[in-house]
């Protein structure tokens, strides 16, 4: 991807250079229409070759602010929260989710995070759930490993993003969860734990952790549960040893040409001490401000290394009974009593003899019933055609056209790209992407690229085919 920036008298400009000058529905969609969050775009064709002028005055990339930070819980999740948002709102422009560039080089802010602004790039076509990968992997090697719940976050986007045939909507699931920065805790003394059915933590077969019969007692366990991992190691690459060395032997060599020339002898030719303890202070001073300056810590590397542990049985809950719990692992990991951080899921207070139950903002009830996700349909109103139309992704498009359309009809007063369906927030809606004969929800007809809520058995209109839409709720 060629890219270049040009300055003009009132604008600055990134140019990057599309395949040919064949405009398609998504360039009329950046010329038409001011696109919340998108960098305002102007299409240029100059010898049969698309540029992409896009305005950058006063604007300042993610890569250029972040490139001497540490990175905070808070304006990571601000960023993700962004960048989906804005994901989600160019869905009512039909572009293509794989066309943005999540790249720090070409995602721009003016002031806050929340102002953030994205490149489209018509015919980029790089998955964009492998683009976040790769941006999680960044802020993973960016991160300020002592907050655990950027930690916490950041790595199970990383996980998700890697499994195959994930998707952008459990992304944004994650994302969800991660609403605090810290996870409230409470203590329950252990005559509660052993003999309250109502407040015992359940604890696996192999762990002794207190006997009733002779009051409060701890047991000897062995080490148990090998598990991997991942901790940031902070280094100085190889040449900054080197330029220290190459310092540390300039400083000996240039009192040895001192010496040699005289400067530090005196006039018997004898070394003078007093010149001579002068020169070495001098030099000493010169290559220890290049050492400290070669070693300043925030020219350290990091990378990301797997340490195998061993987890102690003793005074801890293993992740099978904290899934019994109701929560899930990540959420147990890391809890803050009394200022204190406790780790791999501790549970016990080696000072108080009291157990650590972690909780979220309100104590959780068992859930027996989990309500499922509603299905939507179409049904035709053509008794001939009694067969119900699946909705099953969004956007669901609707026309001609036997390629981009998730439902194919062949009427010929039908456009080739005739309407679609899309949701938000669990409200699905219904689009007339600029049709020929119009679409008409309920005999209303639509105006044209203006997003409209349908509800169930509602009548919808596509030219003169007629279908019900139906949501079934199980």
């Amino acid at each position: 991807m060629e890219k270049e920036y040009i300055k003009d008298l009132k604008c600055n400009y990134l140019v990057l250079k599309g395949k040919n000058s064949e405009k398609s529905y998504k360039n009329k969609m950046l010329e038409q229409y001011t696109i919340p969050g998108l960098v305002r775009t102007e299409i240029r064709c100059i010898d049969n070759l698309e540029l992409f002028y896009y305005d950058i005055t006063d604007l300042k990339t993610i890569h250029s602010i972040w490139q001497e930070n540490t990175l905070h819980f808070e304006e990571v999740k601000t960023l993700l929260e962004r960048i989906f948002e804005i994901i989600d709102n160019s869905m009512e422009y039909f572009l293509e989710q794989d066309d943005f560039i999540l790249n720090t080089e070409y995602m721009y802010v003016k002031g806050k995070l929340e102002k953030l602004q994205l490149c489209y790039f018509p015919g980029f076509g790089e998955n964009i759930v492998s683009q976040l990968a790769a941006f999680f992997e960044y802020i993973m090697n960016k991160a300020d490993y002592k907050e655990e719940p950027l930690v916490l976050l950041i790595y199970a986007l990383y996980k998700e993003s890697r499994e195959k045939n994930t998707t952008l909507y459990k992304l944004k699931e994650i994302l969800k969860t991660y609403n605090h920065q810290q996870i409230k805790v409470k203590k329950i003394v252990p005559s509660q734990v052993i003999g309250s059915t109502e407040n015992k933590i359940p604890i696996s077969k192999n762990e002794k952790t207190f006997q009733q019969d002779t009051g409060v007692k701890k047991e000897e366990t062995d080490r148990s549960g090998e598990y991997e991992k991942q901790e940031e190691i902070s280094f100085y690459e190889l040449q900054t040893y080197i330029l220290g060395g190459a310092a540390v032997a300039v400083g000996i060599g240039a009192l040895l040409i001192l010496y040699k020339g005289g400067i530090l002898s005196n006039e018997m030719g004898e070394p003078d001490f007093i010149k001579l303890l002068a020169g070495s202070a001098v030099m000493v001073s010169l290559v220890g401000y290049v050492i400290t300056k070669l070693f300043d810590p925030k020219y350290k590397s990091t990378k990301m290394v797997t340490k195998v542990m061993y987890e102690d049985s003793k005074e801890r809950l293993t992740d099978k009974n904290l899934s019994e719990q109701g929560k899930s692992p990540e959420e147990q990991i890391y809890a803050t009593v009394k200022g204190t951080i406790l780790k791999d899921n501790e549970l016990t207070n080696p000072d108080e003899e009291c157990v650590t139950q972690i909780l979220d903002e309100e104590e959780k009830t068992e859930i027996l019933y989990r309500q499922p996700e509603p299905t939507y349909c179409l049904v035709a109103k053509d008794k001939e055609n009694l067969i119900d139309i699946p909705i099953d992704c969004f956007p669901f498009y609707i026309g001609k056209d036997k390629n981009r359309n998730g439902l194919v009809l062949k009427e010929n007063s039908v456009s080739r790209l005739h309407a679609v369906f899309t949701i938000r927030d669990g409200e699905v809606f219904l689009t007339d992407l600029g049709s020929t004969n119009g679409t008409h929800v309920n005999g209303q007809k639509l105006l044209k690229n203006q997003p409209v809520p349908i509800n169930n058995s509602d009548e919808l209109a596509f030219s003169r085919v007629f279908y019900l839409f139906k949501m079934k709720e199980f």
